[in-house]
């Protein structure tokens, strides 16, 4: 007789697969694996067994990012079924009626929107994106009020995952700094007024406050400069220069020092040349005289200065490769001046651990 083949059952995912080891663990799977359809699901089933009749249509009507930006509720929703004790610092119904509140002043305010007589049904782009700069924005705002019980969370790696534009995340930015600055004075400068508004918490957790704004500050920026970077060009400095660069090995991004790499086309033709290597630390600047500027050969720069170029490993790479990013060549240079590393010769080379990081036209 032949022996009856077993099927595997197949692997789960979604809400299925969600591992319950840590609270952190399921929040950060919701927050980033997760369909955020699924997470809306949990949420809206939960609201459908805490409410019903108006209140319960009124509390399924609240703007769509209330329940798909939300991990928070969802986490634990999900921890609470499981039968799980919630971890320090949360509380099940602390947590659900904070949302709740929110979501209904959410859906409230929805319905009078709604209720407005207007002569046109379709939004435009200046609209929409304004739309996804408050969800987000209210999604940090989130986080932040957790603090110190927040989920871990990284401003940059968030900013990516929805695809964020370098407007919404400048306004993110400036927001946040304004926050930073004001944490600053009252850190360092000990200013009354500060000192009072932040009474609630001691000289440690101030800094400890301070040091987790900053963070978030320091990744909008750095997103910030990769958008810059990934511009698209407008029109190649010359005709050849996809063909140039069509065989050149380069790193595109960099996780470990959170870099993009700039489109290589604007190489050909530019008259100055930054380079990272996220292997050595080491970063090099290519200079040429020539009136028709680089050119591309392969993997190998060609053109460039062999007596001006020079290369030299970082010991801070965050602080040069910020000068690098943000500043003019004369203000680089003399920075330059200030590293007590050696500074070498360049090879002219590019590989697979090269950040391509800016150029310049003169």
């Amino acid at each position: 007789m032949a022996k009856r083949k077993t099927r595997k059952a197949p692997p789960k995912t979604g809400i299925a697969a969600a591992p319950y080891t840590t609270f952190n663990d399921l929040n950060n799977y919701l927050r980033t694996e997760t369909d955020r359809k699924d997470v809306a699901g949990v949420i809206r089933t939960q609201i459908r067994q805490d409410f019903a009749g108006d209140e319960l249509k009124l509390m399924l009507n609240a703007p769509d990012y209330f329940y798909h930006f939300n991990a928070l509720p969802a986490t634990v929703i999900l921890w609470k079924q499981q039968n799980l004790p919630m971890p320090k610092g949360y509380d099940y119904d602390t947590v659900m009626k904070t949302f709740y509140e929110e979501l209904k002043e959410g859906a409230e305010r929805k319905a009078i929107e709604s209720a407005k007589p207007t002569d046109r049904l379709i939004k435009t782009p200046h609209e929409l994106m304004k739309e996804k700069t408050e969800r987000f924005m209210a999604e940090v705002e989130y986080v932040v009020d957790q603090y110190p019980n927040q989920p871990k969370f990284n401003m940059y790696n968030e900013m990516t995952l929805v695809s964020l534009a370098a407007v919404s995340a400048r306004t993110v930015f400036d927001y946040y700094e304004r926050i930073l600055d004001e944490l600053r004075e009252l850190v360092e400068k000990k200013t009354p007024d500060l000192v009072e508004a932040y009474s609630h918490l001691n000289v440690k957790e101030r800094k400890a406050y301070y040091e987790f704004i900053h963070e978030l500050v320091s990744d909008a920026k750095k997103y910030i400069l990769a958008k810059k970077a990934t511009r698209a060009i407008r029109t190649p400095r010359v005709k050849t220069a996809d063909r140039q660069v069509s065989k050149l090995q380069y790193a595109k991004t960099s996780d470990e020092f959170k870099l993009t790499s700039i489109n290589p086309m604007s190489i050909v033709g530019s008259m100055r040349l930054y380079v990272f290597n996220t292997k050595t630390r080491t970063v090099s600047e290519y200079l040429t005289q020539s009136s028709k500027g680089f050119q591309m050969k392969g993997t190998t720069l060609q053109g460039w200065d062999k007596e001006r170029s020079r290369q030299t490993r970082l010991r801070k790479p965050e602080e040069g490769l910020n000068m690098i990013q943000t500043k003019t060549p004369t203000a680089i240079g003399k920075w330059w001046t200030t590293l007590t590393t050696k500074t070498n010769p360049c090879n002219g080379r590019i590989n697979n651990d090269t950040i391509l990081l800016r150029v310049f036209d003169r």
